[in-house]
């Protein structure tokens, strides 16, 4: 399999927009929990991805830069819990990167008891995603 995306950017909209799941609500989760403003600027923050064969055989660690808008982020008081801000925002960091690198995307939610919290899917068979 090779890798879905050579760039070393990662528009978060962007990446969120290409799930059947609407993952776009994990936007203003991440944008908030990354430390984010609420100016209509491009925001940005870096990371560095492992992967484990993934495209190819081995493990590689890369530089991945997601950027936002800065509108994008919540305004205001927090809407849930805080582990709940967490979560989505982990969830909205974890959908975006599995796009980027693979061109997978999250079907949708698994059903309660089934072990794990989404189905991911691409050009082979469907994958559990924890």
């Amino acid at each position: 399999m090779r890798l879905r995306r050579a760039k070393r950017v990662c528009v978060l909209s962007e990446a969120l927009r290409a799930h059947s799941i609407d993952a776009t609500v994990f936007e203003p989760f991440v944008a908030t929990e990354l430390g984010g403003t609420n100016d209509a600027g491009m925001q940005t923050t870096d990371f560095f991805v492992t992967l484990q064969d993934i495209g190819a055989a081995g493990t590689r660690t890369h530089r991945l830069r997601i950027a936002w808008r800065g509108e994008r982020g919540r305004r205001g008081r927090r809407p849930v819990q805080e582990t709940v801000m967490t979560e989505w925002a982990a969830c909205g960091i974890a959908s975006a990167v599995l796009w980027h690198y693979t061109g997978l995307w999250v079907w949708t939610t698994a059903d309660a008891g089934e072990g794990f919290d989404y189905w991911v899917k691409g050009a082979f068979d469907c994958l559990e995603w924890k």
